[in-house]
């Protein structure tokens, strides 16, 4: 196991490279970090936004790395993607609110943003398309949501777009939307809890949900649900513990690996 501790503050998210054994991290000291997986060297650090950096992601060539940033007292409030050999910015996009997650569409030419902003209660899922004439990234449709959104997750076909919602205390909530026309697919799938993590099966005939914590309670559990019809698929799967705002499921090539966020990143 590597251990690295060379961070100012906490660690808010990390990605695995796609095919190399690189791991970008960001932090709230407003850092980006790109590590060396086998050895734990630090490669380089970027501080290009000015608040909290909350999300990171590979782009599936794993040419480049997108971020998102904003906090309740820094109105950085963007979408920033880096270059991944140099750590230099290429593109800077502006949103209405503080992005909690960035996630790159599997065919690389779109880029998801879970917004929000908390002044006007405007939460939505912005879509950013890459222009093929410029290579620019323009805004091709928000998907509204009627809580804050806590993230997004593309379908393995790109077909799909699914956000999830609710906050610390209130029941969670899951939107599936077209990631083409924008529109919402069905009604909205609601969680007795805050719905921490999503996650599809890898032929995206399955969309798993994992419950948050709820001070109090002790039945925490996994939901499988049908993608296309939203019907839930048996019995809940009952895990014991909560499910940490700050954790998630990484897959790698070959196995699965559960990282928990800190001050330090362990692999």
């Amino acid at each position: 196991m590597l251990t690295s501790q060379n961070f100012g503050s906490d660690v808010r998210g990390v990605a695995f490279h796609p095919t190399k054994n690189l791991v970008a991290s960001c932090s709230n000291d407003q850092s980006i970090k790109l590590w060396n997986a086998d050895t734990g060297a630090e490669l380089w650090t970027v501080r290009g936004h000015s608040a909290s950096v909350n999300c990171v992601d590979f782009s599936p060539d794993g040419l480049t790395i997108a971020s998102g940033s904003g906090s309740t007292f820094e109105n950085d409030n963007s979408v920033r993607v880096w270059d991944v050999k140099t750590g230099k910015q290429l593109w800077q996009l502006s949103v209405d609110g503080q992005v909690w997650s960035v996630d790159w569409s599997p065919c690389g030419n779109k880029l998801s943003a879970a917004c929000n902003n908390f002044d006007d209660d405007s939460y939505s899922v912005k879509i950013f398309s890459k222009e093929g004439s410029t290579g620019n990234f323009v805004c091709q449709s928000t998907l509204s949501c009627d809580s804050p959104v806590k993230s997004s997750v593309w379908s393995p076909d790109g077909a799909k777009i699914v956000a999830r919602g609710g906050d610390l205390y209130g029941k969670g909530k899951v939107w599936i939307f077209d990631s083409t026309s924008g529109a919402l697919i069905g009604s909205p799938l609601r969680g007795e809890k805050p719905i921490k993590c999503l996650a599809f099966s890898r032929n995206g005939r399955i969309l798993a949900a994992g419950d948050g914590f709820v001070f109090g309670g002790q039945d925490y559990s996994i939901r499988l649900y049908d993608a296309e019809s939203g019907t839930q698929i048996g019995c809940p799967l009952n895990v014991g513990y909560a499910f940490s705002r700050f954790s998630t499921r990484i897959f790698l090539p070959a196995r699965p690996l559960f990282s928990r966020f800190s001050t330090r990143i362990s692999v």
